[in-house]
């Protein structure tokens, strides 16, 4: 049996704990809520919430909760001041695997989603959507699956047990470790970022593309008389920055399509700041060549945890008519991404993506009329409520 966990390993597992409580309330909420404004939103409405895209962004919340109750286990393990391998370890290694492997797969789903849906300007048909709903989900599944089906009785040893300061796939399993979650984790990261990159390219005029085929261009600063769409950095000596309607692959595009690309590709960019350095940690962990302090790996391991609650910060600032944005963001920051002062005046209206948009109304982006509940406002609203009363503690003190 391994000897109690000294004081110091308690507070970081507990810790680890509180932050995948943190993530669970956070994705549970705002699950609840884009499940809500999709039931009572109009069918016919070009929305967010019952769009593909949010289908899959939902998905991916839950294997965040999913991946939040795992930690939230942890605190049984603090109770006893050690692992045990019970029943419930087994529930906390399945139930980590399973959010990990769903994560990773759906942030992927969603980057070629919108990679589609963009670049080649060709929403998916609903078959499509049904067969990847379906599918990733059956995977998810069948590599969960694998190890205590088959490989556990390959080898004679639990696939699911004791790993460290928690419950996950065991030690004698290590290439299994890689194959059935690390090496999928980096996979739909890396690829995601490279769809992401290609995507920001073709938008801003840098790719033209031709049926499937598409290359990269230097276009030529346009003359008078020329429609062009221009960033706001656009000059005769940065022709990189412009588009002109002289071509129809990019005369579609309109900057609140640009603005959503770049939001998009914070979702990948920011999975990749949390998971890297746990990764990191956990295979210089299994070489066996390096000790790694306990404090280390609990504090690599929070920042996973949180990628639920940073996911759902990304969503309220991000979103076009997400006041907290505008109010904690700078101003370059805001104008990146959409969220300038300027947008105030213009009403609460927002800008959507939806499978039923046709390639005219991408670049006209419709602008959502819905009976559901504003699910940015609400949260906006709530986080605003939050930094004031704590603005108003501080002062007290």
């Amino acid at each position: 049996m391994p000897a109690e966990w000294p004081i110091g390993i308690k507070v970081g597992v507990c810790i680890l704990a509180t932050a995948g409580m943190l993530s669970f309330i956070s994705t549970i909420i705002l699950t609840g809520f884009i499940v809500v404004s999709s039931c009572k939103s109009n069918s016919n409405t070009h929305s967010f919430s019952r769009s593909h895209l949010a289908a899959y962004f939902v998905c991916l919340l839950f294997c965040d909760a999913v991946e939040a109750i795992s930690s939230i286990l942890n605190f049984g393990s603090v109770s006893k001041g050690m692992v045990t391998e019970d029943a419930l370890c087994t529930v906390q290694a399945a139930l980590k695997h399973f959010g990990h492997v769903g994560t990773a797969l759906w942030l992927l789903v969603i980057a070629i989603h919108t990679f589609f849906l963009l670049f080649y300007q060709a929403p998916p048909p609903r078959w499509v959507f049904f067969s990847i709903f379906s599918g990733v989900w059956i995977l998810v599944l069948v590599i969960m699956l694998i190890g205590p089906m088959f490989l556990s009785l390959e080898h004679g040893v639990p696939f699911y047990g004791r790993a460290g300061m928690w419950c996950w796939i065991r030690s004698e399993y290590t290439v299994e470790r890689y194959a059935l979650q690390y090496g999928l984790q980096f996979l739909s990261a890396i690829i995601s970022l490279i769809l992401y990159t290609l995507l920001f390219f073709r938008l801003r005029g840098n790719i033209h593309v031709e049926g499937w085929c598409f290359h990269f261009q230097r276009r030529p600063y346009p003359t008078t008389g020329s429609a062009t769409i221009l960033s706001p950095t656009s000059s005769p000596k940065n022709p990189w920055r412009l588009s002109t309607s002289s071509q129809r692959t990019t005369s579609m595009v309109d900057p609140k399509v640009q603005i959503i690309a770049r939001n998009m590709m914070l979702y990948p960019t920011a999975y990749i700041i949390l998971l890297v350095p746990h990764t990191i940690v956990r295979f210089l962990t299994f070489s066996g060549h390096t000790m790694v302090p306990d404090g280390v790996i609990l504090f690599t391991a929070t920042v996973l945890m949180l990628n639920g609650l940073m996911d759902v910060i990304l969503f309220i600032l991000t979103r076009p008519s997400a006041t907290a944005g505008r109010y904690f963001l700078p101003r370059s920051l805001r104008t990146f991404f959409g969220l300038s002062h300027d947008e105030d005046d213009r009403g609460s209206g927002r800008q959507v993506l939806s499978h039923h948009s046709s390639a005219q109304e991408m670049s006209s982006l419709p602008i959502e009329q819905t009976r559901g509940i504003n699910i940015e406002a609400w949260l906006s609203g709530l986080l605003l409520e939050w930094v004031a009363k704590i603005r108003r503690l501080t002062r007290l003190n």
